[in-house]
């Protein structure tokens, strides 16, 4: 883990323009990297930076469209 510091809920929802609860449903769905601490969780910013990597990254061989 780098020193950056622990984002919170509020705070991924505000980079992904999500609201918090929706934040807090991938989390509890396990679909978001995420440490648990206590009763709340926090988010590795590389984590949650290559979570969006892999998410927005094209899957090799797909059929795209292209526009002319």
């Amino acid at each position: 883990m780098t020193d950056d510091p622990l984002l919170t809920v509020d705070e991924v929802a505000s980079r992904l323009s999500l609201s918090t609860a929706t934040v807090w449903k991938m989390l509890r769905a396990g679909e978001l990297p995420a440490r648990r601490i206590g009763r709340t969780y926090r988010i590795v910013p590389t984590e949650l930076e290559a979570w969006l990597d892999s998410r927005t990254a094209a899957p090799s061989g797909s059929a795209e469209l292209e526009r002319v």
